[in-house]
């Protein structure tokens, strides 16, 4: 590998002539060191059967013919031998680690050993010799891409240029360093996409590699796009029910793509993950923060500035020699007039253009001694007492206590008509 000359890969100007020669080149060698060689596998075969035990297997059925006896007996203690073995290390590779993590996985392995189920054989509707395995090839194809079939079409969209202040700043490229990682850490048990070369060469030769694979991916990235040979799959259709019955909505497609589109997302993700990172002033879909914390953002600012000023108070002053004190002048935003309000109410919370929160007391007891009435109702049925209890903390207290901590800091008056609901819901 490290004798190789990959100069037809470095001259080459695009990115689809680059893939090209590297496949090429890696193809051929795996033709002379490690040829493909066509194996017989039946759908009754076990998870953990292997060529070899297949072959004493074959051996020991021909001693049998012939009678040889002492022959037979010793193939069979080999074959018995080779199955526990293989059994064994099928349970370690695939099933011990799922023990304690994963134990519908570790069953269905367990299942697979003793033949309590058969999960490698996949049924179609029809006998299998009575199928033409290109239209059925066909028929899946359309099935599969039935959900965007109607949605695009071969026409070329035209779309305008945009202007960026980014657009002439080049994109960020990763380092040999960087690509020489993610080879070491490929997993070389993973299936061989379309373009036929295995992850444990990657991984094994991750060294002499390294450099063809940066120059692959920095030119991708340099000239913004993708290898087309990296944009096919492998497509294997798997049953989600025992027998399949419908074609369009019984099958699940399982897509094998090549180990460099893998490696090429990965880096990718790896140079970007910073611009994808959400902003501290993100509240929605975020772990541990709601529309609260939100409110407590936004409040929080205000507070600070009326709170934290250097005067130590924040205000404006209007001075008119009118008898009528005129009002502020409106904002405008471009041409739009904004409108002027003594209240708004932002996420349930009503805020006062004086930072007061009478107009949102008033509403939530408002809302509250309507919801009383479910109390009172339980009071009239013959209901346990926790019934009431729990009609209180579902229907009326997430009104009376949403969004406290906003606007915890309330003067007495306000305090006792919050109170007051409680107080009449016992």
């Amino acid at each position: 590998m490290a004798s190789e000359d990959w100069t037809t890969v470095y001259s080459a100007l695009d990115v689809d002539e680059k893939v090209s020669a590297y496949n090429s080149i890696i193809i051929k060698m795996l033709d002379e060191f490690l040829p493909e060689k066509n194996i017989r596998v039946h759908h009754s075969d076990k998870p953990w059967i292997t060529g070899n035990i297949k072959m004493q297997i074959k051996a020991r059925q021909k001693a049998f013919s012939r009678g040889d006896q002492p022959r037979y007996k010793q193939l069979c203690e080999k074959v018995a031998n080779l199955i526990s073995k293989a059994k064994a290390t099928y349970y370690r590779s695939k099933a011990s680690e799922f023990r304690t993590s994963n134990q519908s996985k570790w069953y269905n392995c367990i299942y697979s050993l003793v033949n309590a189920e058969n999960t490698t054989h996949t049924q179609f509707p029809h006998r299998p010799e009575h199928l033409d395995l290109s239209d059925l090839a066909e028929k899946l194809q359309k099935a599969f891409t039935k959900p965007w079939s109607d949605r695009y079409t071969n026409v070329a969209f035209e779309i305008p240029e945009v202007n960026h202040p980014h657009k002439n700043n080049k994109p960020p490229l990763p380092s040999i360093g960087q690509v020489k990682a993610v080879l070491k850490h490929l997993n070389p048990r993973k299936a061989t996409g379309i373009d036929k070369v295995p992850a444990w060469m990657l991984k094994q030769y991750h060294e002499d590699l390294a450099p063809v694979v940066y120059d692959i991916v920095c030119c991708s990235i340099n000239q913004c796009c993708y290898p087309s040979l990296y944009k096919h799959a492998l497509i294997s259709p798997v049953p989600k029910v025992q027998p399949p019955r419908d074609i369009n909505n019984d099958f699940r497609q399982i897509s094998v793509l090549p180990h460099l589109a893998k490696i090429l997302e990965k880096i990718q993700l790896q140079l970007n993950i910073e611009d994808l990172k959400i902003k501290n002033n993100q509240h929605a879909f975020t772990q541990h923060r709601s529309t609260v914390s939100a409110l407590i953002s936004t409040t929080q600012t205000w507070f600070n500035a009326t709170d934290w000023s250097k005067t130590g108070k924040m205000g404006d002053m209007w001075i008119s020699f009118t008898d009528a004190i005129p009002e502020p002048p409106r904002l405008r935003i471009g041409n739009e007039l904004i409108e002027r309000v003594n209240a708004f109410k932002l996420l349930g919370v009503s805020f006062q253009n004086n930072l007061k929160w009478n107009a949102h007391v008033e509403e939530i007891t408002r809302k509250a001694n309507k919801r009383l009435y479910h109390l009172r109702e339980c009071r009239k049925s013959p209901l346990p007492a926790e019934v009431g209890i729990i009609t209180y903390q579902s229907k009326i207290r997430p009104i009376l206590e949403y969004a406290s901590p906003v606007w915890a800091g309330l003067p007495n008056y306000l305090r006792d008509e919050i109170e007051r609901v409680q107080s009449r819901s016992f």
